[in-house]
């Protein structure tokens, strides 16, 4: 499989799961709707995060360090005094 043709994949799939969380949403929004008298009307959305905030490169790196402490992993990068 080509880089382009998993991107395309990767993407049809995140769509996929968009969608899949705005069914749940509809029926929590429902449920809620019909249980909850609120001001105003909750929205499928309203049960998800659907920021798409950009990890910086420090939050990356503490992630795969934490996972390779958790995998029991080496650190194989340079050590900073030379050994």
């Amino acid at each position: 499989m080509t880089p382009v043709q998993f991107a395309a994949l990767l993407g049809r799939k995140e769509a996929e799961e968009r969608m899949q969380n705005y069914r749940a949403g509809v029926i929590a929004s429902t449920i809620a709707n019909i249980f909850c008298k609120l001001k105003e009307p909750l929205q499928p959305l309203d049960f998800f995060d659907v920021s798409e905030k950009e990890q910086t490169p420090e939050e990356q790196l503490k992630i795969v360090e934490l996972l390779n402490e958790a995998f029991e992993g080496r650190d194989l990068r340079k050590k900073k005094d030379g050994r």
